[in-house]
Parts: C-alpha cells; structure tokens; sequence
C-alpha cells in the first residue's frame, strides 16, 4: 500500500479515538528513519499511529502502551487485520508506569497522557537513546504548552506546528473540503548530555 492506512481500514469503538490519516503520516515523517528501530507509543487508541510506526519499522519493534482494555483490544484487531501484530508489543498499562517494562527507544510518541505529561516526559528520557526523538500530538493549547516547557526544561530545542486538516470529498460533479480538528504536534530530540537536565524535572 502507498501512503498511510485509510482511516476506513481500522475497526472502531465509540469511545477509543482514532488519529486522523494526515496527522498519522505527519507523525511517522518526523521520527524518520524507522526501520530496523525501536520505538514506543504513549495511547494506543485504536492503533492508527501504532500501525504506521509498525510498517516502518520493518524489523524492528514498537512498544505500546494504553490502560484502557477496549483500546487494547481493537488495536489488537487492527494491527492484527492489517499483519502489523507481530511486530508490536501492546502494554495494558498507562504511563508513566508503562514506560518501566520497555527497553531503550529509539523515538517515542505520546498521544494520550491522561493530565500527566510532564511526568510522562522525565520518566522517558532515561529509557530514550542519545538524540532520539520525542513527538507530542496534542487537542489543547495548554497541552502543547505543557510539551514545550518541558521540552525545553530538558534541553531538547523543541519546535511546533500546529496543524488544520481538512479531506476531499466527491460531491457530485464536483469535491469540498471538510475540516478536521485541529491537531498541535510538538516534538524535541534528547540531548547527547543530558546533565544539561533541570533536576527539578527528573
């Protein structure tokens, strides 16, 4: 398949989100190159990201984590569906504590963070190899600016983008656009000297 998985290629639940296809593609572009790498998820949901991180990976693994059973559950379906499952470690847990059984990553995305951010920033960075990266997909502003604070408290020069999406679709001779929500994206790579660290932060 060329491009990233159609948003119709997943099983859904009425309380389980899913990330939209061009914030999927966006995210696995900035954790670029992934193949062969090791890398973690924050939020399963229903395993849209967690599936575009598995392609890529190839050989590789991606480790990721959700307390919610239903996400579980139809992310396992998904991965499963679309032959990504073997490549996957799914942790019914949240974090940070989740964070504790993975080895060390390559790249991290969180999506779902539960109110905890900051404490899901500090106790990755031990479990991140030296210039990873860390990508943050957030709905709210202070979310985001949660994400940089604490990025940059860490020394990881973070950089945003906030994004506005919005998908065709055919209207009789013609198409329109309807927009999605919007979505923020912020990322930061973890410095090779990490004494640089707030100890305020870990």
């Amino acid at each position: 398949m060329i491009g990233p998985y159609r948003d119709e290629d997943f099983a859904r639940l009425p309380k389980v989100p899913l990330t939209k296809a061009p914030i999927r593609a966006l995210v696995a572009s900035l954790l670029q190159p992934l193949h062969g790498r090791t890398v973690g998820e924050v939020g399963t949901g229903t395993g849209g990201i967690t599936s575009e991180l598995a392609r890529a990976v190839g050989p590789g693994r991606v480790y990721s984590m959700d307390p919610s059973k239903e996400a579980i559950e139809v992310a396992t379906k998904n991965l499963s569906d679309l032959g990504l499952i073997q490549r996957v470690t799914l942790i019914p847990q949240g974090a940070p504590e989740g964070l504790s059984t993975v080895p060390t990553l390559d790249g991290l995305v969180v999506g779902g963070h539960g109110g905890d951010l900051r404490s899901i920033i500090a106790a990755s960075l031990p479990k991140m190899s030296a210039g990873s990266r860390i990508v943050v997909t957030a709905n709210m502003p202070s979310t985001a600016v949660e994400a940089l604070e604490t990025m940059e408290a860490c020394s990881m020069a973070p950089e945003m983008w906030q994004i506005t999406p919005s998908m065709g679709h055919k209207t009789g001779a013609g198409w329109m656009l309807k927009a999605l929500n919007p979505v923020f994206v912020v990322w930061g790579d973890v410095p090779q000297d990490r004494s640089e660290i707030k100890e305020s932060l870990l």
